[in-house]
């Protein structure tokens, strides 16, 4: 055998060997977009749990929430300590949608599971009560505005019965 022809056999060599890592590469990256993918939409899903334990840990919260998510219910119907606690809860809830739209633009959240989450978020701001917390936020800016462009695009594709979001809603 040449020398000639070892070069070619080494050089064939490096390629397929190169060839095989790319692979290799590959596939774990593949893996640890579906690991990332996996731990944050767990990590949304136990947000939410946490925050519903929290409110059930206080009735109170509970109950000033639910009469906030009722279709009819305007702001002006809470006192001004009930809209500060009000504005915090909205505050929290929609901080959360915020976190889960940028997880999802950056690829690390599934897209059926932000519009879900996104959807619902996009109604819970056509309840007139929630719609008056929001549209003071609004002014001091605590959310992007490709953010609420996002919730407008999906509050367009469908429409909820405001009375899904009562606390005491039953389903009939």
């Amino acid at each position: 055998m040449s020398l000639e022809s070892i070069y070619y056999i080494s050089q064939t060599s490096a390629v397929i060997l190169l060839l095989v890592s790319v692979v290799f590469v590959g596939l774990q990256i593949r893996d640890n977009t579906r690991a990332t993918r996996a731990a944050s939409t767990y990590d949304v899903t136990k947000t939410w749990a946490l925050h519903h334990r929290e409110m059930a840990f206080h009735p109170s919260s509970a109950s000033l929430a639910s009469r906030a998510l009722t279709p009819t219910s305007e702001i002006s119907e809470f006192s001004d300590d009930e809209q500060a606690q009000l504005t915090s809860i909205v505050r929290s809830v929609m901080q959360m949608f915020y976190a889960q739209f940028l997880l999802y633009k950056e690829g690390s959240l599934p897209r059926e599971y932000w519009e879900l989450n996104g959807l619902y978020a996009a109604n819970l701001l056509q309840l007139p009560t929630i719609k008056a917390i929001m549209e003071q936020e609004e002014s001091v800016g605590h959310l992007t505005k490709d953010f609420t462009d996002e919730l407008s695009r999906l509050g367009g594709l469908h429409r909820v019965d405001p009375s899904a979001f009562s606390m005491s809603h039953k389903p009939g």
